[in-house]
């Protein structure tokens, strides 16, 4: 076990929060809830359900500017629209494993790393529970104002987030400003500088019901697959917490 698994687990056993091996994590995709359903349903109904509330960001707020649609930052494609869900994430920073790096084709590349990160490897400086409040206090801080805030999770050494932009605020701006203001407060608090974030982040928009469904499943279920928790609700770094 490494050092900042046996960090987060000291933490939640404190907490008196079930810590399972991997090995036990075998379902991690299993049936979707049935507020989950619900709440698919209302989003591609265009009907966009209350935000999570949350502590109020000490940024200020954007200026309104025009979506940018498909667009590329240099590093990946992205897709900036308020008209659908999306599924971001974002890593911290440290190198990748050869086999990422080297890959060709960006979809297996993203697979592969998505992969890399549900194993719970490479670089972990959310494993402390201060950190990961202050990750999860800026995801929630602006929801119902920017974004609305679907399904979120803090784990280690990434960040999953389902949300739908509100008109006039831009993907690339709202990921930026949580960025920026966790590597601040992280750094501060941790007496230290330097880059806390991997440059970019990846995005998937929702095609339908079922794949915002399972996609928050697969999101809450991250610690599970981990072998952090036996249940998603017991990760208290997560939507799945606050449900």
């Amino acid at each position: 076990m490494t050092k900042t698994r046996t960090t987060w687990t000291a933490s939640l056993q404190a907490r008196n929060f079930p810590v399972v091996s991997i090995l036990a994590s075998v379902e991690a995709r299993g049936p979707v809830a049935g507020w989950t359903a619900s709440l698919a349903a209302r989003i591609f109904a265009n009907t966009r359900p209350c935000a999570p509330g949350g502590a109020r960001s000490r940024d200020k707020a954007m200026t309104s500017k025009p979506h940018k649609s498909w667009h590329s930052r240099g590093y990946l494609p992205h897709y900036d629209t308020p008209e659908r869900a999306q599924h971001i994430v974002f890593r911290v920073a440290g190198p990748l494993p050869k086999a990422i790096v080297a890959c060709t084709s960006n979809q297996e590349r993203v697979q592969r790393l998505d992969d890399w990160l549900d194993r719970g490897e490479g670089d972990s400086p959310l494993a402390q529970p201060d950190s990961a409040n202050i990750v999860a206090e800026s995801l929630r801080a602006l929801a119902g104002q920017r974004y609305d805030l679907h399904g979120w999770c803090v784990m280690p050494s990434h960040v999953h987030v389902l949300m739908t932009l509100r008109e006039g605020y831009r993907l690339g701006d709202v990921v930026k400003s949580w960025k920026t203001f966790t590597a601040r407060r992280i750094n501060r608090a941790r007496g230290g500088s330097g880059s806390l974030w991997a440059p970019d982040y990846f995005e998937r928009y929702m095609r339908n019901e079922n794949d915002f469904a399972n996609t928050i499943a697969y999101i809450e279920n991250n610690p599970v697959v981990a072998g952090l928790v036996m249940r998603p609700e017991n990760w208290p770094w997560s939507s799945a917490a606050r449900t």
